[in-house]
């Protein structure tokens, strides 16, 4: 039987009044892709990317709840969700599932869970993806790992985070150095055996780039922007409302513009400006 609305926000109400749960400031359900090279980290891979279909700050706490009581996350950080505990938050929200509104969390949700139900594979060989919650607790925090930065690259994409409106320290260090290829993301040190394997397959087999950083229109495209190149453009770039960018612009992450413009030239970080004394 489907639980109603009331019964949901009571469900809601119980888990948060838990000892240790942590309302987060910012939170996400991710696609993440993980490398066959190093056993020793994330879900025992090396973490290539995170892809979040939908950021959270500051809202839809409830959403984020039954979600972590799914996950079994009650503070900050990260969970990795099975198909079981999938299965368990889909269901979670029957009482929202008719109700004739766009819900984007579960919308999210259930196509997360379509897409890690299917392989991903490369010249036939399998290699491995993880569906992630992440839950930040405050962005004045460094980021914990590279699920975490990759969310709150996506929250300055998503405008939901200006330039130095979140603690980015040490981003670059939490990353790893991935061959972005038609194929998807893959392991820089993986990428030759990949690359033989795809052509041996007689698939197409395209690097775009090398580097830690991706583009941001394979992730984000905010609305009303134009990306004359958008290799030129990072995940992380904040882009507002009416914004060009033109062949000869390029825009880093935790950079960007706040009014409709025209970018000629390089966008990068800037220092904070310090207080007055």
């Amino acid at each position: 039987m489907t639980a109603t609305v009331q019964e949901f926000s009571a469900r809601v109400a119980r888990i948060e009044a838990q000892t240790g749960y942590v309302r987060p400031a910012a939170w996400g359900l991710g696609l993440a892709h993980l490398s066959t090279v190093d056993p020793a980290v994330g879900a025992g891979r090396r973490i290539l990317d995170t892809w979040f279909p939908v950021v959270n700050r500051e809202e839809n706490y409830g959403a984020a709840a039954v979600l972590a009581e799914a996950a079994g996350l009650m503070g900050a950080g990260v969970a990795y969700l099975g198909t079981e505990q999938l299965d368990a938050a889909r269901a979670a929200f029957g009482a929202f599932r008719n109700d004739g509104k766009r819900h984007a969390n579960i919308d999210a949700l259930d196509a997360l869970a379509a897409a890690i139900a299917r392989p991903r594979e490369i010249g036939g060989v399998a290699l491995p993806r993880a569906i992630v919650l992440v839950k930040i607790a405050d962005l004045a925090l460094k980021p914990a790992d590279a699920h975490d930065v990759y969310l709150r690259l996506h929250l300055l994409s998503h405008r939901k985070a200006k330039p130095n409106g979140q603690n980015l320290d040490g981003v670059a260090g939490l990353l790893s150095n991935v061959a972005w290829t038609s194929q998807g993301p893959v392991d820089a040190d993986d990428l030759e055996r990949l690359r033989l394997l795809a052509v041996a397959h007689g698939g197409p087999f395209t690097v775009n780039s090398v580097d830690k950083f991706p583009r941001m229109a394979d992730y984000v495209v905010p609305a009303g922007v134009r990306l004359a190149n958008a290799a030129q453009v990072r995940l992380g770039a904040h882009l507002a409302d009416g914004t060009t960018v033109m062949p000869g612009g390029f825009v880093n992450f935790n950079a960007g513009t706040l009014v409709k413009s025209t970018v000629e030239c390089r966008l990068d970080a800037q220092p904070a400006t310090p207080e007055a004394p």
